[in-house]
């Protein structure tokens, strides 16, 4: 009898344990790698919510030091300090509330911009200008127009501008794409990717006046000019046109990434894509639920996200999947799975 992917068939099949961002958690504890002060990268931080202080503590456990952090938000840059002090560094970082104060150190080497979308182009460009490296969190921008302009930022001053695209990294993922690269699936004919979760409603909260520990005008820095409302705020933003592009920008930058690297494509000829708000009851923006079609040469990309219905897909609730015509490749970041054509789910 047929039956879907379950975590154990996973595990089982990758011989792996979960990689990539469900992994951060554990490092906490572990011991920073000791190097002399000649080899150590100064690190500042742009952006202080839970996504670059995670990145953050990777980066001290290779041995790095935190310089110094800027966000809006005194509190998040409180809670980076006393994080770096925990991990057992001396010297605090100073902390800004403008990323432009971390850029005038001369003894930062590179900085993480882990901001809302809507900052990454100018931290980015700003901090190349400033001859520093970038760790820059995904998607690279907000738009592709600005997307571009870092890249040229990049290029023009000669510094590397890393995007947070973990799973290249992951061995697992490495060696699902050696399988697919051997030609055993057979030609792909579709890759599909997709996310489903049933998240709580937001509501529709008030607007009111911004917490007197976050300076909103620069939190919203090149967005329109918006009323302060807790919903547009922290992590929630992705719902907002303004900041984000909601769950397929979320989460579909990571998968989508997979089949561009898989695939070996650039770019698609053609994308169409429909949705709305279905189901969640609030005052965001973006789809809560989305389907995108990618065209492609030889093959064709499907992106599906549910917000308010957590159905899985080949027994998951986020995954890529590419149909060969011998069988079908089915990954996240648990492991990976290989159907052969006769086997039906």
């Amino acid at each position: 009898m047929s039956r879907g992917i379950t975590r154990r068939d996973f595990f089982q099949h990758s011989g792996l344990a979960a990689t990539g961002m469900a992994g951060l958690a554990s490092f906490g504890s572990a011991a920073p790698i000791q190097r002399p002060p000649s080899e150590t990268v100064g690190i500042g931080l742009i952006g202080c919510g839970g996504r670059g202080i995670a990145v953050l503590q990777e980066m001290l456990r290779g041995g790095a030091e935190c310089v110094a952090v800027a966000d809006p938000d005194d509190q998040h840059a409180d809670e980076a300090v006393q994080k770096v002090l925990a991990r057992g560094q001396v010297r605090p970082p100073a902390t800004y509330r403008d990323f432009r104060k971390v850029l005038e150190h001369g003894d930062v080497d590179a900085v993480i911009v882990a901001t809302p979308d809507h900052w990454h182009a100018l931290c980015s460009i700003y901090a190349a200008m400033a001859e520093k490296d970038v760790y820059l969190e995904k998607p690279v921008s907000h738009n592709v127009r600005e997307g571009r302009a870092i890249v040229r930022a990049g290029q023009k001053n000669n510094r590397i501008i890393m995007v947070g695209t973990q799973q290249r990294s992951s061995e697992h993922f490495i060696k699902a794409k050696a399988y697919l690269d051997s030609g055993r699936l057979g030609k792909i004919c579709l890759c599909k990717a997709w996310r489903s979760i049933h998240r709580k409603h937001l509501g529709y909260p008030p607007d009111e006046p911004p917490p007197a520990h976050v300076d909103y005008d620069l939190w919203l820095g090149p967005a329109p000019k918006r009323p302060f409302n807790r919903n547009r705020f922290h992590y929630e933003w992705r719902w907002f046109w303004d900041y984000g592009g909601g769950k397929q920008v979320d989460w579909g930058i990571h998968l989508i990434d997979v089949i561009h690297w898989y695939m070996n494509v650039r770019a698609p000829l053609a994308v169409a894509s429909i949705g709305g708000k279905r189901i969640l009851l609030e005052n965001t923006e973006t789809p809560d639920t989305q389907v995108t079609i990618f065209e492609y040469p030889g093959f064709t990309c499907l992106w599906e996200h549910r917000m308010g219905n957590a159905l899985n897909i080949h027994g998951l609730d986020v995954g890529v999947a590419f149909y060969g015509e011998n069988g079908t490749l089915v990954i996240n970041r648990s492991g990976w799975r290989v159907y052969p054509e006769g086997e039906r789910i």
